[in-house]
C-alpha cells in the first residue's frame, strides 16, 4: 500500500539519479522502508543505509541479500559511521520533517561523507503548497484531516509524526546558506513534484513561460 501510494514520488526521485559510474555508491539516510534503495540497486549503485531504528530481522536478512550495508545510528546526534568523500549520491527522503531539532548536523554529515561533486536528493513536504494554502483558507490545518482513521491523524510513535515542515525557501536556505562556513551545496535545484505541490508565485511562473 506504501509503495502504491508514493509511486509517484519514487518515478520522480529517480530520475533525478545521474546515471551510475563504475563502484557508484549511494547513501540513503532514512533507508526504511527499503524501496528507493531497492530501485536504486536496480539502477546499478552500491547502496548504504542509516536507520533510526533497529531493522527488523527478515527485511534486514532480505536487505543482506542485495549486498545493502545497513548502519543503525540517530542522525541528529551521531556522527555518520562513514569516511569521509565515500558516496556519489545521498538520497534524504521524507525525512527532514520528521527531525526536531535543526538540520544542520545532519546535513553536515550529509556533506562531509558525499564526494566532491556528489549530488544530494532530499525530498520534503512543501509547506507553502497551493493545496495547503486553500485549506488553511477554507479553515483547515495542513496535518492529517481529523477525520481520518485515528491512527493518521495522531500518529502512534514518533517517527510517523511531521515535527516540523517547511516551504521551499527554507530549504535553500538550509542548504545554502545556514552553516555556509561547514558546508554549502551548490548549484540548488527547487523541483515540484506536480503543480499543486508548488508555491503560488511558482505555478504562475509555469503558464507564463
Amino acid at each position: 500500500d506504501y509503495l502504491n501510494e508514493h509511486a509517484r514520488r519514487y518515478a520522480d526521485t529517480l530520475s533525478l539519479l545521474p546515471p551510475p559510474g563504475p563502484d557508484a555508491r549511494l547513501l540513503d539516510v532514512g533507508i526504511l522502508p527499503g524501496h528507493l534503495a531497492v530501485l536504486a540497486a536496480a539502477r546499478g549503485y552500491h547502496v548504504s543505509g542509516l536507520s533510526n531504528m533497529d531493522v527488523e530481522p527478515s527485511l534486514r536478512d532480505r536487505m543482506k541479500t542485495l549486498n545493502f550495508d545497513i548502519r543503525q545510528a540517530d542522525i541528529e546526534l551521531q556522527p555518520f559511521p562513514f569516511p569521509d568523500s565515500t558516496f556519489d549520491v545521498a538520497l534524504f527522503c521524507e525525512v527532514l520533517e520528521h527531525l526536531y531539532r535543526n538540520p544542520y548536523a545532519v546535513l553536515s554529515e550529509i556533506f562531509r561523507v558525499l564526494k566532491p561533486g556528489g549530488q544530494l536528493i532530499l525530498t520534503t513536504p512543501n509547506l507553502s503548497c497551493v493545496d495547503k494554502i486553500l485549506g488553511l483558507a477554507r479553515g483547515f490545518s495542513y496535518r492529517p484531516a481529523l477525520s481520518r482513521p485515528v491512527e493518521v491523524a495522531f500518529p502512534p510513535t514518533l517517527s510517523e509524526t511531521h515535527f516540523r515542515e517547511y516551504t521551499d525557501r527554507e530549504i535553500v536556505y538550509f542548504l545554502r546558506w545556514q552553516a555556509r562556513a561547514m558546508y554549502r551545496f551548490h548549484p540548488t535545484r527547487i523541483l515540484y513534484s506536480d503543480c499543486w505541490q508548488a508555491t503560488l508565485p511558482a505555478i504562475l511562473r509555469r503558464w507564463t513561460h
